[in-house]
């Protein structure tokens, strides 16, 4: 078991831009606030990414968090030029189901994507996202592990 989980740990990734959400919701009452900036290049020469992505969170209580994230996305195609401009808004909630992280837990998180990036320059796809993620996590000492599962709907 012990060479599975050390052959395993290239593949995974943390800091933020996050590939998933933790179920921990911020303080009741206290705001979180991430800043990610973020470059992808592609082996045909172009490159896209966001400038920077404006994460707000919320701790409604010690169960809730209420967020928004405003993107800044741009893309250099491989023929060359800049686009960039406002991307998608997304509109979360999360719950989180227990607070014991060294049994584990789950937490819910809708997120609803509105398409307010000008899909017509490659930044969106011109149509609104609905994404339903199980979220589940669990400490040991400390070491914390977390990853969820999602369904996406895509509006059109």
């Amino acid at each position: 078991m012990p060479l599975l989980l050390t052959g395993s740990a290239t593949v995974l990734w943390a800091g933020p831009p996050f590939v998933t959400h933790d179920p921990d919701p911020p303080e009741p009452g206290q705001w979180e606030i991430n800043l990610p900036w973020s470059m992808e290049r592609n082996r045909n020469g172009s490159a896209s990414g966001e400038w920077v992505r404006v994460d707000i969170n919320y701790g409604y209580d010690a169960y809730t968090q209420l967020s928004i994230e405003m993107p800044m996305p741009y893309k250099f195609p491989a023929g060359g030029g800049l686009h960039f401009g406002a991307g998608y808004v997304l509109l979360e909630y999360k719950r989180r189901f227990g607070t014991d992280a060294g049994v584990g837990y789950f937490g819910f998180n809708p997120e609803l994507t509105l398409p307010t990036g000008d899909a017509t320059r490659g930044l969106g796809a011109g149509r609104a996202t609905l994404q339903l993620p199980l979220l589940y996590q669990k400490q040991r000492g400390d070491t914390v592990v977390y990853g969820d599962a999602r369904y996406k709907w895509h509006a059109g």
